[in-house]
C-alpha cells in the first residue's frame, strides 16, 4: 500500500514538476556555473609535471549518453602520447589515480564535488585519455564517494578489461551493453521516443541511467520496473512528452522518495 501510495505521488510530482519546473533562466545560469567549475579543473591537470610526461592535450565535455539540461555529468578526455602503452598496468593505473586526485583537491571543499543547486545533478563521470591505438578510462569518485562505498576506483583498458589498483584483471566487462544503450541515445530521448520503444529498450534506458547514479553515490531503493512503470503512466500527452527521460527518471525517483542525495 506504502509503495502504490508514492507511485501516485510520482505521477502527480512529475506532473507538477514539469509544468511548474526549473526555469530556462535558471538552467542557463546553472549550465554556466557548472562549466566554468569544469574550467577550473583543467588547470591544474595541464601544469602537473608528472601527468605531462604522457598527456599531449587535455579537455572535457558533456556526457554524450547521460547529460541533458537538469543533469549536467562531464566528462574529462584527452590524449596521451603513444609511451603511455610501454608502462605496467599498476603504474598506468597509478597515473590515472593521481589525475583523479587532483581533480578532488581542486573542489575539497566541496568534498571532490561540483557545485549546483538541488534541482539539478552535476558531476565528473568519468576520466578517459587515448593514445594512437588504446583507450583508458576510469570512473571518477568524489571524497563522499570513496569512504561510503569503500571500494577502489578500478582502470578500464578498451571496452571490456578493468583492473585493480595492484595491476590486476577484476573482470571482463560486458561490452555489448554500450551498444545497446547508444541505440536509444539516453541524453536527447524524450516521451515522443518513450513511447514507440520495446520494453526491452525501455529497460536498458532506465537501467543505464540508475547505474550512472548508483555509481556516484545516490541510494535508489526501486528497482528498474518501477521507474518504468512510472514513465509509462507519465508519458503520452503532449505536455509530458517534452520532457527528457532522463529529467523524467530524476524527478520520478526524487519525487516519489525513492532516489536519494548521498
Amino acid at each position: 500500500m506504502r509503495k502504490l501510495a508514492y507511485f501516485i505521488l510520482t505521477i502527480v510530482s512529475l506532473f507538477l514538476l514539469t509544468s511548474c519546473g526549473v526555469t530556462e533562466e535558471e538552467k542557463k545560469e546553472t549550465a554556466v556555473l557548472v562549466e566554468k567549475q569544469v574550467q577550473k579543473l583543467i588547470v591544474p591537470i595541464q601544469s602537473n609535471e608528472n601527468v605531462l610526461k604522457y598527456l599531449t592535450n587535455v579537455t572535457y565535455e558533456k556526457d554524450p549518453f547521460y547529460a541533458d539540461d537538469i543533469n549536467l555529468h562531464y566528462n574529462i578526455v584527452g590524449t596521451l602520447n603513444d609511451s603511455f602503452g610501454d608502462l605496467s598496468i599498476k603504474e598506468q593505473y597509478d597515473f590515472f589515480a593521481s589525475v583523479t586526485e587532483i581533480i578532488r583537491n581542486v573542489n575539497k571543499e566541496n568534498r571532490g564535488k561540483l557545485s549546483c543547486s538541488k534541482d539539478f545533478l552535476c558531476d565528473i563521470y568519468y576520466v578517459q585519455f587515448t593514445t594512437s591505438n588504446q583507450k583508458y578510462k576510469m570512473y571518477y569518485k568524489d571524497l563522499i564517494d570513496i569512504e561510503t562505498v569503500k571500494k577502489e576506483q578500478t582502470l578500464v583498458i578498451g571496452d571490456k578489461y578493468e583492473y585493480d589498483s595492484k595491476g590486476i584483471r577484476v573482470n571482463d566487462k560486458n561490452s555489448t551493453s554500450d551498444s545497446s544503450t547508444s541505440e536509444t541515445n539516453t541524453s536527447t530521448s524524450d516521451g515522443d521516443d518513450w513511447v514507440k520503444m520495446d520494453d526491452s529498450q525501455k529497460y536498458n534506458i532506465v537501467s543505464s541511467v540508475l547505474t550512472s547514479l548508483k555509481s556516484k553515490g545516490y541510494t535508489i531503493s526501486e528497482d528498474t520496473d518501477w521507474f518504468v512503470d512510472a514513465l509509462n503512466a507519465f508519458y503520452g500527452e503532449n505536455v509530458t512528452n517534452s520532457t527528457k527521460v532522463t529529467e523524467a527518471i530524476t524527478l520520478a525517483g526524487f519525487g516519489g522518495k525513492v532516489i536519494s542525495k548521498p
